[in-house]
């Protein structure tokens, strides 16, 4: 049986970063001599079980250059991805106006939002049928056009008491078999976590 592939987002999913310190907390690395990069609690251990069940890959809206550097920083050395994307492979638009129209989101029409989507198609071209693609975002904006693949999580901002992963990782092993993860619920997801 092929194994689902699961598409792992970074900055406020895998990690915090920012250009200010955090007070009284010291950084897991710092990349260009101005970002202080925190790695999300129990990351090693999210991605070492993530690894036994599926297929893993990184999307990020983030530059490719950023991305390669923390994508080399963060995972372990024996963790194979399928692959690893940036910005380059998002796109850049905005929301359609019925959504925002009916979500009462205010606009004008000279200055509408606009978002780094991560369009799903991208991945089916690659091959992967989308019943079996699970891609874990803290932006439910950027995957607006594949809700019914995410799992969203709670922002990573450095709080070094964060249990996201460690729940996560109670939680995704529970759809590795799963044969359409699109007609799932997730949105509850941590609901359904022994805590």
């Amino acid at each position: 049986m092929t194994k689902t592939l699961l598409i792992l987002d970074l900055d406020e999913t895998l990690i915090h970063a920012s250009e200010e310190p955090i007070p009284e907390l010291t950084p897991d690395f710092v990349l260009w001599k101005h970002y202080h990069v925190y790695k999300r609690p129990f990351l090693e251990e999210f991605i070492q079980i993530c690894q036994q069940y599926f297929e893993l890959a990184i999307w990020s809206s983030a530059t490719s250059d950023y991305v390669n550097k923390i994508v080399k920083e963060i995972l372990p050395k024996d963790i194979e991805l399928s692959f690893v994307w940036s910005r380059k492979k998002c796109t850049y638009a905005t929301y359609p106006i019925n959504y925002l129209e009916s979500s009462g989101l205010a606009y004008d029409h000279y200055s509408l939002p606009r978002v780094w989507f991560k369009k799903l198609y991208k991945v089916k071209k690659r091959g992967y049928s989308l019943d079996k693609v699970l891609i874990v975002d803290n932006s439910p904006e950027k995957l607006f056009y594949n809700y019914g693949n995410a799992i969203y999580v709670e922002d990573f901002t450095g709080d070094t008491n964060d249990q996201e992963l460690m729940f996560l990782s109670k939680y995704l092993p529970t759809l590795h078999a799963v044969e359409n993860v699109r007609v799932l619920e997730k949105r509850g997801w941590k609901t359904t976590v022994n805590k």
